[in-house]
């Protein structure tokens, strides 16, 4: 359970959050960061001329982004990241989106994405889990009915009210400077500062994401 504590609390310490929210206002059980940690968390937004949609991502690689595969609204829509963002610099790079490959395997989909910067980056990517050391240590807690053994794990910090919504999708959790899971959905959407959360577990895609970085250079 401590590994969960500290393993949720780097989220919520790191969350992604709009340009134009104030943070103290946004983070709850957690603490702002400083100007230069976590800049590889990535705001995504959308605009189709008449709304904006946002969603969080991380910079895995100098030119690609892992984020959730609902975030994606489509081709009718200009998707646009903003990296190196902190509320109070208020300073970004902001990057077009040259490539989506969504994760798909034998007709399902699944709630994950990468996308390709059409330029690369100068930020310091997250560094992902390494296929020889065991994932991050969890107690996982009970999310049905979205338990997906292998690709999903849900938790959420014991005696703390942490929210997350829409803008939080696609963000990462990161545990000992690596990540391990994105953020895809509450449990319950009329409670999500108190039920938990679902993630999707990025040691289940590290092969995946491998081969499309590799086969997309």
């Amino acid at each position: 359970m401590a590994h969960l504590k500290l393993l949720l609390l780097l989220l919520w310490a790191g969350v992604t959050v709009s340009m134009v929210v104030d943070l103290h206002k946004r983070i709850i059980g957690g603490q702002e960061c400083l100007n230069t940690e976590r800049q590889y968390h990535v705001i995504l937004v959308q605009s189709n001329g008449t709304n904006e949609t946002f969603c969080g991502g991380s910079l895995i690689h100098k030119q690609w982004v892992l984020t959730a595969a609902h975030c994606w609204k489509g081709v009718k829509w200009t998707l646009t990241a903003f990296l190196g963002l902190h509320p109070r610099t208020g300073q970004a790079q902001a990057a077009q989106i040259s490539l989506k490959v969504p994760y798909v395997h034998k007709g399902i989909a699944h709630d994950i994405m990468l996308l390709k910067l059409s330029a690369p980056s100068q930020i310091k990517p997250v560094t992902l889990p390494v296929y020889t050391l065991q994932c991050a240590v969890t107690a996982v807690v009970a999310c049905p009915p979205h338990n997906r053994p292998g690709h999903v794990f849900c938790g959420q910090r014991a005696g703390v009210d942490i929210c997350l919504v829409s803008g939080d999708s696609g963000g990462g959790v990161v545990y000992n400077n690596r990540l391990h899971g994105v953020i895809s959905f509450t449990c319950d959407g009329d409670h999500a500062c108190t039920e938990p959360a679902g993630f999707m577990n990025v040691c289940s895609y590290l092969g995946w994401i491998q081969n499309t970085i590799r086969s997309n250079k």
